[in-house]
Formats: structure tokens, sequence, C-alpha cells
């Protein structure tokens, strides 16, 4: 299942705003902070993130990495 940047955007702010609720600042700024990083990706580059985030990475051999 593949999703889009302003998706995956809208779950890191979720989780930011868990974490300032729970009281830890640094986590909630970095979320955030990440967050601004997906959605100014999904303005740039529209749908590419997806297909770059659903196609596999590749080792030099070409096969998957961590394999082989």
């Amino acid at each position: 299942m593949t999703r889009s940047a302003l998706d995956i955007a809208n779950e890191l702010l979720d989780a930011a705003e868990r974490a300032r609720q729970a009281g830890d600042t640094v986590a909630s700024i970095t979320l955030a902070l990440k967050a601004a990083e997906y959605t100014q990706l999904a303005k740039l580059l529209g749908d590419e993130i997806t297909k770059a985030e659903a196609t596999p990475a590749r080792s030099a051999a070409g096969r998957p990495a961590g394999e082989g």
C-alpha cells in the first residue's frame, strides 16, 4: 500500500500533537518539522514521492537491498 506525502505529513502532525500533549517538546518540534518537509515535497514533486517510496531499494548487484 502506498501513501501520499500529504498522508504521511498528516500522520506526522498527529504524532507531533500527541508528543506535545505528553510534554515532549523536542519530539513534537522534530515531528512537526518532518511533516513540513513532507508537505513541501508534496508541493514540489506531486505523486513522484509516493512512487519512490513504493519502489524497493536495490543493491549494486541488482538485488533488493539486504539480500545476498
